[in-house]
């Protein structure tokens, strides 16, 4: 295995995916390419020669004989495959060795809504599914016993209001972070 030399704490929601792929362009250009991540935040690079590496996500749930066929598609695209972490596959090829369309991996604005949508439906609808029936109920509950338990549950009501924050705060940046996307996907921006 790969002498790592920098690992770097970095945190991107479901749709900066964007933003993910041109920081990986820029570590790269900076000397810095990508050997692995650990989920949720943690970048691990290896020193290499500064280059212009371009990095692509594609966001698939393959298992077993598709994730085969799908990662030799891409390698016959000049493509290589770096890691796949939560169902995003990473991607990465020389920017200096590929013209400017072999740069992308979806060329049709359909193929980039389709894969928004895949997101959406395997992601965000169960995380929003999380918030609505369990972070604010519970929230609720623990704002009704304030004063009745003691010390306890204002402890536990402060914890869940961080968490509904959080929450607020993720859900919000997430679903703006579509609407950007389908929008800019769609070619009205």
């Amino acid at each position: 295995m790969a002498e790592i030399n920098k690992t770097v704490l970095r945190f991107f929601t479901l749709t900066d995916y964007e933003e993910e792929e041109n920081w990986l362009r820029e570590m790269a250009r900076q000397g810095w390419k990508l050997h692995h991540m650990t989920i949720p935040v943690f970048y691990h690079f290896q020193a290499a020669e500064p280059e212009d590496v371009v990095y692509k996500l594609d966001f698939r749930q393959l298992r077993g004989e598709d994730e085969g066929a799908f990662l030799q598609m891409y390698r016959d695209y000049g493509w290589e495959y770096v890691q796949t972490v939560n169902d995003y596959c990473y991607f990465r090829k020389s920017a200096e060795e590929a013209s400017d369309g072999d740069l992308e991996i979806f060329t049709e604005p359909a193929d980039k809504l389709d894969m928004l949508k895949r997101i959406l439906l395997a992601k965000y609808l169960p995380f929003l599914a999380i918030f609505l029936l369990i972070v604010i109920p519970n929230f609720f509950r623990s704002l009704s016993a304030v004063g009745v338990g003691g010390a306890g549950e204002t402890v536990l009501l402060l914890v869940w209001v961080i968490l509904l924050a959080l929450y607020v705060f993720i859900n919000t940046r997430v679903a703006l972070g579509f609407l950007r996307l389908k929008k800019k996907y769609r070619g009205e921006d």
